[in-house]
């Protein structure tokens, strides 16, 4: 029985240490598009418009640590509508008819397991859709694996307008879905992009915000150590006590 009792102590033990937890820090650069200023019109963009609300960027531009990988692409800020952190936006669709994208290479660990999250939302400001029943569709790339296809629709606010308005007044309110997904590096850089794949002519299509990358590590749990003292204890205490004694043969 008391082998049977160690043995159990030892699982406890183990599972305390290889209980995953994050490593905090954002591996990835500018996640929730906070610079450039999408309201300055000579920050660099190929296109201001809105009156300064939102930029366009168009492939091989580096926005705010973001490369538009191809056609173009549109930053807003919350003059215009909500973001879901901060201040600001990206639209994944900058002109009609244009299947945009952005990409950053990081630096990453071959066999290290990250945690990917971001928010994405397929209702556009006004919520005007385009395109059958308005859904906005992406892809969401880690290297050279596909981590998803995500389609969002944009027909919840039942009008032209945004969700709750019904004329055309701004900031719109943005409904932002969260997403989070557990990738693994194969090489020491690792391209994360993000792709507009919609296949019709439109120029309003997903919107995304709030990236991060963090590492996934097999560290003890907070608490873990007075637990694992704990354990400890019990054992010594199991080996330390008096074998049974067989009673006296008649």
């Amino acid at each position: 029985m008391k082998n049977k009792i160690y043995l159990h102590g030892m699982v406890v033990l183990s599972l305390l240490f290889l209980a995953p937890v994050l490593h905090a820090t954002n591996l990835v650069s500018n996640g929730s598009f906070e610079t450039p200023d999408a309201a300055d019109c000579a920050n660099g963009a190929a296109l201001c418009r809105n009156n300064g609300v939102d930029t366009t960027w168009f492939q091989g531009q580096n926005m705010g640590g973001w490369i538009v990988g191809t056609s173009n692409v549109d930053l807003f800020n919350e003059t215009f509508a909500t973001a879901a952190e901060g201040n600001q936006w990206v639209e994944l669709n900058g002109d009609y008819g244009a299947n945009g994208s952005i990409y950053q290479d990081i630096s990453t660990r071959s066999g290290q397991k990250y945690l990917l999250q971001f928010s994405m939302t397929g209702q556009f400001s006004n919520g005007i859709s385009y395109g059958p029943n308005g859904d906005k569709t992406a892809s969401v790339f880690w290297g050279s694996y596909l981590v998803d296809n995500i389609t969002l629709p944009v027909t919840d606010c039942g009008t032209q307008y945004a969700c709750g308005q019904s004329t055309s007044v701004y900031p719109d309110t943005m409904v932002w879905q969260f997403f989070q997904y557990e990738v693994t590096a194969i090489s020491a850089t690792t391209r994360l992009q993000f792709a507009d794949n919609m296949p019709w002519s439109t120029a309003h299509g997903m919107g995304l915000d709030n990236v991060s990358l963090t590492e996934i590590s097999s560290v003890p749990l907070p608490g873990a150590f007075w637990l694992m003292g704990l354990g400890l204890s019990g054992l010594a205490a199991i080996r330390r006590s008096p074998k049974r004694s067989d009673p006296p043969h008649a």
